[in-house]
């Protein structure tokens, strides 16, 4: 943890004891009060030095000094844990604030009305040059390794003089570029490529920027561990955890600023083999604070996924994850198995705003919040799925243990907020704070399991049963007075803005939130008011009418048009970026000048001749501009109703109704058409079904089933004689009782393990299936060695 007076010009002390500490990063500083044993609230106020207006800031948070240990298996331990935090010590945030400007604090403790004052300035990125070095003029039979130490008025900066040069890993290490023991040094302009593990690691470092890079082909896989966990291996042969681009490592005060991070050689598992692990694009551990993350566009691609986008390590460490003091804004995170970016851990004044999420599993985790509190606002996450296309939650608050710290959740977009579970005995409420979202989608709360402060948050499910358990659930808890319900209208669907309609359901409804959202009366959700900015977030005169494209087989394949507009006096050069594997469309032009206002019309053009099966494709591409800031673009196509590309397929799919299956004529018929009511009774008597396979092969068996009960002890199965065991439940296959396709799987060692393969060799095979309990209802089984196949 920093020691509170590390930012000793910004410090004021006062004689009755209360101590007020500031830490300013560029947009944003973070505030620190050890009040006094009587204190109950601080109230802060700020402006910028020499105007006559003072802006309100939210109170500062009362921070827990204590957390229950946990011990192996087991979350709440017996034992009571110190926090690394002081006594009556107070946390907070002032936000968007203006770079490198001079400010004025008032704090105001009561009781008594003790006023604390202090002034700081922000940060500025903008940094003084001494040295330049050549990165590419450097000896390249050895790996590069960086160990120099500017001073904060004078940086070295490390660059390429061939500007079109760029740095490739050594065979037999682990990573490109190895930053130690430095402090005060720039990494701009660089082109990265390759890695065994990493391409460029920042170790025991302080104060480096890495500007406008270009890092792509990190963490090749040597093969699939199916007879494991299913995980990648890396090229060593190691699981691929902390696989990043960027890995950042007992170091502080680290700017990532306006560098596209894309392309990884290998891929993250999902969630249907076991816990996603792969390449990442940024990972920290044991930082000491300072990071911020700005203007970045960290992309995979369908086939080249992030486990998360952004990593944290030591999930369940106070000073775990991102510890205090930083920021993540601007960015655009695409692609991935896992999370968008992993908050877990410390969580003290950390902000992540104005990012946009889409192709994650889940979009920002912050369970667990350990000491708090946190800021996580004007968020778009949307489009939420991993390579099987199941999507998880916008907010991911599910962990064994959601902390003890606060979360503040504003005027985001995005369906689905987990609860984790609560420390027990141990209450500082509320948890979590949500104002002004659009939480529609299809999640729900049947019972809240943390203290909540919740309220003026747009809700809608499709099911309205589900709306209606939402609702009660926070009713019964005295939540959401103020809520609307209904399902939003957006301006536009073509170009799936987000931006609420006039006069749709949430529009004009939001509260105002001190220094997050000033005026009443906004729209709910990401976008507010209606000159809030594009996301992500740019500080760029470039505008793209759409930020997506959709294409679906049959009807809508024909080249569609998206135009770039500027405003006047705005020049640069700019070129068209993607994963050049992703040749399923194309865009043109790939290059080009932008020139004084004048609009550029893109085509983006789909390829279905490269297309190699019928599935919904996804992937992103850039409008990158000469100093790195960008428009990102997600293009999608839906092509699983292509006869042409099923018959491109090479798998082996085998289906058959429950119906169909030997048996069955002693079951009754379920709620859908050839389905089956598995009656235990009948469990003398199971289905069979006997099918032949056309080659050898690992294969996987599928159901289509749903219950109205427990998803538990649903049916047993047995393939080819071997020993019956019931069904498990496989990780995030959804609510048992919507009727979607299920891995059948029976074993759960090694723990954590989700999938069984069968290797069956061509020919005849039989498998059995033997009801357990009442409430389920079977429509189809099958067998494949192409799991694509089931998840199109």
């Amino acid at each position: 943890m920093r020691n509170i007076f590390r930012w000793l010009p910004f410090l004021c002390l006062m004689a009755s004891g209360a101590e007020i500490a500031l830490d300013p990063l560029y947009e944003n500083c973070g505030v620190s009060v050890i009040g006094e044993p009587d204190t109950r609230s601080i109230t802060m106020r700020f402006r910028e030095k020499g105007s006559a207006s003072w802006k309100e800031a939210l109170p500062l948070v009362k921070l827990p000094v204590q957390i229950r240990a946990p011990t192996h298996g087991n979350f709440f331990g017996k034992d009571l844990k110190a926090l690394p935090v002081r006594e009556n010590e107070w946390r907070g945030s002032i936000v968007l604030l203006r770079e490198n400007t001079p400010y004025e604090l008032e704090a105001v403790l009561s009781p008594g009305g003790k006023i604390l004052k202090t002034e700081f300035t922000t940060r500025n990125s903008k940094v003084r040059v001494v040295k330049t070095v050549y990165l590419d003029e450097m000896p390249k039979d050895r790996p590069l390794i960086l160990e120099a130490k500017g001073t904060p008025d004078g940086w070295i900066r490390y660059t390429m003089k061939d500007p079109k040069a760029f740095i490739s890993g050594m065979k037999g290490f682990s990573r490109v570029i190895l930053v130690r023991n430095s402090e005060y040094l720039l990494l701009e302009g660089l082109t990265v490529r390759g890695g065994a593990r990493n391409s460029i690691v920042l170790r025991d470092s302080r104060h480096i920027q890495i500007v406008n890079c270009d890092i792509a082909g990190h963490a090749p896989v040597l093969k699939q561990a199916l007879d494991d966990d299913g995980k990648y291996l890396a090229a060593d042969g190691g699981k691929m955890w902390s696989c990043a681009a960027v890995f950042i490592q007992d170091s502080s005060d680290i700017l990532v600023e306006r560098c596209y991070i894309h392309s990884p050689a290998g891929t993250a598992n999902p969630w249907f083999f076991s816990h996603s692990s792969g390449p990442m694009a940024i990972a920290t551990r044991s930082t000491a604070g300072g990071l911020v993350f700005r203007y970045n566009d960290l992309t995979g691609s369908d086939d080249h996924r992030w486990d998360d986008a952004i990593g944290g390590g030591e999930n369940d460490s106070p000073n775990g994850g991102f510890n205090r003091d930083g920021d993540i804004y601007g960015n655009m995170f695409a692609l991935g198995n896992d999370d968008g970016i992993e908050l877990d851990g410390g969580q003290s004044n950390i902000r992540c705003y104005r990012n946009r999420f889409e192709g994650m599993l889940c979009g920002i985790s912050v369970a667990p919040c350990i000491v708090g509190p946190s800021y996580v606002f004007q968020n778009l996450i949307v489009n939420l799925g991993d390579f099987t296309n199941r999507g998880g939650l916008a907010l991911k608050t599910v962990f064994g243990d959601i902390g003890v710290g606060r979360i503040h959740y504003f005027n985001n977009t995005g369906s689905g907020i987990g609860f984790g579970t609560r420390q027990p005995t141990i209450e500082l409420n509320p948890r979590l704070v949500t104002r002004n979202n659009n939480l529609a989608g299809n999640w729900q709360i049947h019972k809240l399991t943390i203290p909540v402060d919740m309220d003026y948050d747009l809700f809608h499910h499709e099911i309205a049963e589900r709306e209606e358990s939402t609702v009660k659930a926070l009713a019964d808890e005295k939540q959401e007075l103020h809520s609307v319900r209904g399902k939003p209208v957006y301006e536009s669907d073509t170009d799936r803005s987000y931006r609420l309609k006039n006069g749709s359901p949430g529009s004009g409804t939001g509260t105002r939130i001190p220094n997050f959202q000033e005026k009443a009366g906004g729209d709910l959700g990401a976008f507010p008011e209606a000159d809030s900015p594009d996301l992500p977030y740019r500080p760029v005169p470039v505008f793209l009418n759409r930020s997506q494209i959709h294409f679906e087989f049959p009807g809508k394949t024909t080249p569609q048009k998206l135009i770039l507009r500027a405003e006047k006096n705005f020049h640069s050069e700019f070129k068209v970026r993607k994963d050049e594997r992703g040749d399923w469309f194309s865009v043109t032009p790939s290059e080009g000048g932008v020139r004084n206002g004048k609009e550029i019309v893109f085509i983006v053009t789909l390829h279905p001749e490269k297309m190699r099966r019928a599935k919904r494709y996804k992937d992103a591409f850039l409008v990158r501009m000469a100093d790195g800031f960008s428009r990102p673009v997600m293009v999608y196509a839906d092509m699983r109703e292509s006869k042409e590309l099923r018959a491109k397929e090479k798998g082996v799919l085998l289906e058959i109704q429950a119906d169909a299956m030997r048996n069955a004529g002693i079951y009754e018929k379920g709620d859908l058409p050839g389905a089956l009511q598995l009656n235990p009774a009948k469990e003398g008597e199971p289905l069979i079904w006997e099918f032949e396979i056309p080659e050898d092969g690992i294969y996987y068996f599928f159901g289509a089933f749903h219950t109205s009960g427990l998803m538990r002890n649903l049916f047993e199965f047995s393939v080819d004689g071997d020993k019956s065991a019931p069904l498990e439940i496989q990780m995030l296959a959804g609510n048992y009782r919507n009727h979607a396709w299920r891995h059948l799987f029976r074993i759960d060692k090694p723990r954590g393990k989700y999938y069984e393969i069968f290797r069956l060799k061509k020919g005849k095979h039989t498998l059995t299936i033997g009801p357990k309990r009442e409430g389920v209802v079977l429509e189809k089984i099958a067998v494949t060695n192409d799991i694509e196949m089931i998840y199109r």
